[in-house]
């Protein structure tokens, strides 16, 4: 279903891309990322024999078991694998259930770390045994806190060199602190909790684009974008699996740009656009 959004808002974007103001573009991911992070599905009523959602096009995972190094094989008793058959228990099949075991002799049944498998002569002793639906949520969640670990870890990082190259701009008039940063490149809003706007040293220099820089930095804090940026992390890092979502979050960072500037450029006035676009250049 977010997969069918995303593509929806692609197809707005590019069909009435002249005709869609920057911060109503801007909102449309406000849609999308709603849906990455809504944890259940609403079902609607379907008008026709047509799935009403997209979810509905895709079958549910089977419950396809899996199983890897073996670790033993045990030949089967005389007549067991007919006896077997006849209560329809065939070759490949798991044996984990009491019932299955008590046909079988000794074998003891040790939990979801191991299976028993029939071959055509022999129950074989695997190592490893779990289910595709289990086997597929490891994986998302392995993913899940990688995604999220390299990213909260480059955060911090990036972090811990803006406070110990930080030093406070005197005289700036602003809701929220303002610092110059030696080693930075450009400026930016950072922070989520406290948020602060960090500049290079250069433009801290020149008074003009000094005052276009903060006017577009506040015009992020004004916008919550370092809380829509918090928010984009966690979808990321939650479908981290889906193309589509790392293209979704790529557009919205650069829409939520291009809303900063128009909201920067209604604040500073009319005049003040093309002062403003040479500063951005």
């Amino acid at each position: 279903t977010s997969s069918v959004l995303i593509l929806t808002v692609l197809a707005v974007r590019l069909l009435l891309k002249d005709k869609l103001a920057a911060r109503l573009r801007y909102a449309l991911w406000g849609v999308v990322l709603l849906r990455l992070l809504v944890p259940f599905q609403v079902e609607l009523p379907a008008a026709s024999s047509l799935p009403v959602l997209a979810s509905n096009l895709v079958p549910e995972v089977a419950d396809v078991e899996l199983y890897a190094l073996r670790t033993n094989s045990r030949p089967l008793p005389e007549g067991s694998l007919e006896e077997m058959r006849e209560n329809g228990i065939d070759v490949g099949s798991v044996l984990g259930t009491s019932a299955m075991i008590h046909q079988i002799g000794d074998l003891e049944w040790e939990g979801s770390q191991r299976c028993f498998v029939l071959a055509e002569d022999s129950v074989d002793t695997y190592f490893f045994y779990t289910t595709l639906p289990k086997f597929l949520t490891a994986l998302w969640v392995i993913g899940a806190v990688w995604a999220a670990w390299t990213i909260l870890h480059s955060n911090r990082y990036f972090f811990g060199r803006l406070r110990y190259y930080r030093h406070e701009l005197e005289g700036a008039d602003t809701p929220i602190p303002v610092y110059t940063a030696a080693n930075l490149s450009f400026p930016c809003l950072f922070g989520v909790f406290r948020p602060a706007v960090y500049l290079n040293p250069g433009a801290a220099e020149d008074p003009h684009a000094l005052r276009h820089i903060l006017a577009h930095e506040l015009t992020h804090y004004r916008h919550r974008d370092h809380i829509w940026s918090a928010l984009r992390v966690l979808a990321l890092a939650l479908h981290w699996y889906n193309p589509l979502v790392w293209l979704a979050v790529w557009l919205s960072k650069g829409d939520g740009e291009l809303a900063c500037d128009e909201g920067a450029v209604a604040r500073l006035g009319e005049s003040e656009r093309i002062p403003y676009g040479r500063t951005l250049v």
